[in-house]
């Protein structure tokens, strides 16, 4: 048994590099690090120090989608338009694209009506 407690003697000092599972939290903190620095993590963190900034930040970004979507849809509206206007010589829907074209052309030049 003295064996033993020589053995214990000269180990060397406890060192955090030197437990497994510190060894282990480390290695999963590593990966854990790894897969944040692809995301927006440090802008949350930021907007936590910062809210101002963060704020203007997603007005920003609103406006800019809003404007997106809005021309997205004026573009996909107009080509639309442009091709149902080759379809009022048919006698079956050209009757209602005639007035639907006819309606729009009249709230153009009467806004106010």
């Amino acid at each position: 048994m003295p064996e033993k407690k020589v053995a214990e003697e000269m180990s060397p000092p406890y060192s955090p590099g030197n437990d497994p599972i510190e060894e282990k939290y480390e290695a999963q903190l590593r990966w854990l690090e790894n897969k944040l620095k692809g995301t927006d993590m440090v802008d949350y963190v930021e907007g936590y120090q910062k809210p101002l900034r963060l704020m203007l930040n997603y007005v920003i970004s609103g406006i800019g989608t809003g404007l997106s979507v809005t021309m997205g849809l004026a573009i996909v509206v107009a080509i639309v338009g442009y091709i149902l206007s080759y379809f009022d010589t048919m006698p079956v829907i050209g009757k209602y694209i005639a007035d639907l074209v006819n309606l729009v052309q009249g709230m153009v030049h009467h806004p106010h009506h």
